[in-house]
Order: structure tokens, then C-alpha cells, then sequence
């Protein structure tokens, strides 16, 4: 068999990936089980990339030899990602988070369906990459999910960040700039004066439309919609919620990788920094491909530290000034937040 088609997205990785097929009925979920082995544990793999890319239907995701390995059922599943999963237009129609409650709904399923594929519903363990490791945190904080698995594995993420949610204001902000660019809002009609009606029209719209319209209000951040708080998958900000202890008596596993941020020098490409030689760049020049590139994988406005790791680079050292650069960005994206998510939950 295949896997299904893939959530509405941009196609930022047709080259190095097949192209994706994409539709709005996307929501589907595999299973692999292994042979004559009844009551297996369970594996649910949770996909990676910002929450606005990517689908369990990679081959690279496959899990047919993880559970001939193991011995364990293995599930997998799209979400809702983007616009459509993540904007919060304070509106039952756009509550935000649609793209976790597509996540919690499917461990839901597996709860209620994984015996009569051979699993064992008790022994569930949920893992994921990237955005995939922060919606399995996200799970971990969520009083929706609770009960629904044993064991947490985030690989390369975790929520203790302020780069990958945001409240729903700045969710709106964004959304208003698509609905203008699709015509669904203007002076007279916005997500905050007329939610229903504008809402009304982008459902109007071509998912095609919407994803277009997404890329071009995103620049320079590539991650434009987050996952929102102060709601009911969310009651509080996730890292208040961490730091207060509001998470699940689960049992978790946690880590990260060399050189987590390399790819944010290709994803979006920034030619500057792949230059041979930086020294024939001028500093002014190098300063902006360094600011946009970092303001691309994290929030706004927030890059006070950015000179301490730069300024330890020495004159002429340009392999160096690469490396402070993904440094930098590792450590605020994901070293960082991934060791002070272990410190706050060992601590309980």
C-alpha cells in the first residue's frame, strides 16, 4: 500500500524529496504490525517540520522495518498543518491548535482501535522530530491528552521555547495579511471585526490559494502559523505550564542532535552564508544574511545573545562564523529548551 496524500503546504522540499501530492482530505493514518505477535507495545510516530511542512507519508517515515524489528505496532499519521491547522481566529471555526486536535483525536483512535491490530492500548508510546518532539510535548502538557499514552520520546524539540507558539493575537495579525491577500479582508472586514464573515470566505478559497497567499506574508520567519495557548488543549502558556509542573506523570525520553540548526542555512538557502570565501562579502551584507537567517527559525526581535557568539569568532575565521551561527540558533531552538525540559521534569 501507499500512504495517503499530504496536508495543503508549500513545497519546500522537492529537492530533496519526491513532489507532494496534497489535498484537503488529508487526515489519514498508517499502521504496521508485526506477525503472530499479540498485545505489542505501540509506537506512534508524529511528524516534524514547523508545524507548516511535511506528512507521515514520506518514505523516510515508513514504518514497516521499525516494527519487523521491534516486534511493536507501528502507527503514523498527517495533521493539519499551517493556516489551516494553526490559525487562531478566536472563532469555533478557527479555535487554533486544529493541527494537535487532529493529533489528539488520531491517539484517540488508537486508544479505542489498536487491539484489534494486535497492540496493546496500555503500552503506547508517542515519539517525534522536530515540531514532531514539541507536538509530543505538547501532549505531555495537554489536559486533553491525558491517558492516552505511557511513554514520551521528543527527538530535537520540546515546547520550553518562545519560537514555536505564540498568542492569538499575533495569530490573527497573520491571518488578517492572507485573508487581504485572497480577498476576504479589507478596511471594512477582518478576522477581528467580522471573524465569521471572513472566515466564511477562506473556506471559500482553494487550499491553493491560501498556501500561496501564506508564503508571501511569512517572510522572514518560514514557520508563519504556531501552535496558540489559552485554550482548551492549551489552558496555559506552555512554558508557565512547564516551569508550574502542569504536565502528565508520564514516562519520557529526551534528546538532541550535533549541529541541530545546519539546515537552516539551506531551509530557506542563504547564499551569503554558503559563500567559499565570507571575506569577500561586505560586513553590512553579512550582518543582514546573519539577522534574516536567525530571524527565519525564530522569533522576531529577539537576538540579544547573537553577538556573544559571533564576537567569539576569530578575524579571518570564516569556517568559524558558520559555526557560531548554527551554534547560536542549536542552542536557542533546541539544545537549550530540550535541557531545561529534562531539568523541570526530573525535578517533579
Amino acid at each position: 500500500t501507499t500512504g495517503g496524500s499530504a496536508c495543503p503546504q508549500q513545497h519546500v522540499l522537492e529537492n530533496v524529496k519526491k513532489p507532494l501530492i496534497y489535498t484537503e482530505d488529508c487526515l489519514h493514518l498508517n499502521v504496521w504490525m508485526p506477525q503472530n505477535s499479540p498485545k505489542s507495545n505501540v509506537l506512534v510516530w508524529i511528524h516534524g517540520g514547523g508545524f507548516n511542512f511535511g506528512t507521515a507519508s514520506y518514505d523516510i517515515y515508513t514504518g514497516s522495518v521499525l516494527s519487523a524489528k521491534t516486534g511493536f505496532v507501528v502507527v503514523s499519521f498527517n495533521y493539519r498543518i499551517g493556516m489551516l491547522g494553526f490559525l487562531n481566529a478566536n472563532s469555533p471555526d478557527a479555535p487554533g491548535n486544529q493541527g494537535l486536535l487532529d493529533q489528539n483525536l488520531a491517539l484517540k483512535w488508537v486508544r479505542d482501535n489498536i487491539e484489534a491490530f494486535g497492540g496493546d492500548p496500555s503500552m503506547v508510546t508517542i515519539f517525534g522530530e522536530s515540531a514532531g518532539g514539541m507536538s509530543v510535548h505538547s501532549h505531555v502538557l495537554s489536559p486533553m491528552s491525558e491517558g492516552l499514552f505511557k511513554r514520551a520520546v521528543m527527538m530535537s524539540g520540546s515546547m520550553y521555547t518562545i519560537d514555536f507558539f505564540e498568542s492569538a493575537h499575533e495569530s490573527i495579525i497573520k491571518g488578517n495579511k492572507v485573508a487581504q491577500l485572497v480577498g476576504c479582508a479589507d478596511a471594512n472586514r477582518d478576522l477581528v471585526s467580522h471573524p465569521d464573515e471572513a472566515l466564511q470566505c477562506l473556506r471559500s478559497k482553494k487550499a491553493d490559494e491560501l498556501v500561496l497567499a501564506t508564503t508571501e506574508v511569512s517572510d522572514p520567519a518560514i514557520f508563519t502559523f504556531l501552535p496558540t495557548y489559552h485554550d482548551k488543549f492549551f489552558p496555559k502558556v506552555p512554558t508557565v505550564a512547564i516551569d508550574r509542573g502542569f504536565f502528565h506523570d508520564v514516562e519520557i525520553l529526551t534528546g538532541v542532535t550535533t549541529d541541530e540548526a545546519a539546515l537552516s542555512i539551506l531551509f530557506p538557502l542563504t547564499l551569503e552564508l554558503l559563500k567559499e570565501s565570507l571575506g569577500d562579502l561586505a560586513q553590512d551584507k553579512f550582518d543582514h544574511a546573519i539577522r534574516k537567517s536567525v530571524l527565519s527559525w525564530t522569533k522576531s526581535g529577539v537576538t540579544s545573545l547573537l553577538p556573544e557568539y559571533m564576537d567569539r569568532v576569530a578575524p579571518g575565521d570564516e569556517e568559524g562564523l558558520r559555526r557560531a551561527y548554527i551554534d547560536y540558533v542549536s542552542d536557542r531552538a533546541f539544545n537549550c529548551p530540550g535541557q531545561f525540559l529534562a531539568e523541570k521534569h526530573s525535578a517533579r
